[in-house]
């Protein structure tokens, strides 16, 4: 799924629960899912800005800097929120899981998020296996 968001604000906050039913074989994707920022409405292109990833190991990973930031079981939602913050050259995200702060990281910008004429795409995956998104929330300030 891909949704375009205005790129003319500096910070993010996206909001969504994900359930991983335990169905399906990871076959060419190396995950149950992630979620992210793109530049395009397209698989093809590629992500301007991991946000998490969830591994086949049932831990919850920063797509950024590959930290493990929890876990999750099959068949047990779990709320995830991502604070997305654009400064003058860096990027801060900050992560929360089920409501609780769990780690601030601090990137350099990539190029894209640095022009203002990108177009950003929330996007989020499910690999080859079987999950859910729900409760999708971007608010942006």
């Amino acid at each position: 799924m891909h949704k375009q968001i205005d790129n003319s604000y500096s910070c993010y906050k996206i909001e969504l629960t994900y359930l991983f039913t335990g169905e399906g074989n990871v076959g060419c994707h190396n995950g149950h899912g992630s979620f992210g920022i793109r530049t395009a409405s397209s698989w093809t292109k590629p992500g301007v800005r991991g946000f998490i990833k969830f591994g086949t190991d049932h831990e919850i990973v920063a797509s950024s800097s590959e930290s493990i930031l929890g876990d999750y079981n099959i068949g047990e939602w779990v709320k995830l929120t991502v604070v997305y913050k654009l400064k003058a050259d860096k990027v801060t995200l900050k992560y929360f899981i089920d409501g609780e702060f769990v780690r601030e990281e601090t990137h350099d910008k990539a190029e894209e998020e640095s022009s203002p004429v990108s177009d950003f795409y929330f996007t989020i995956t499910s690999g080859d296996t079987r999950c859910l998104y729900d409760d999708i929330r971007i608010v942006a300030y």
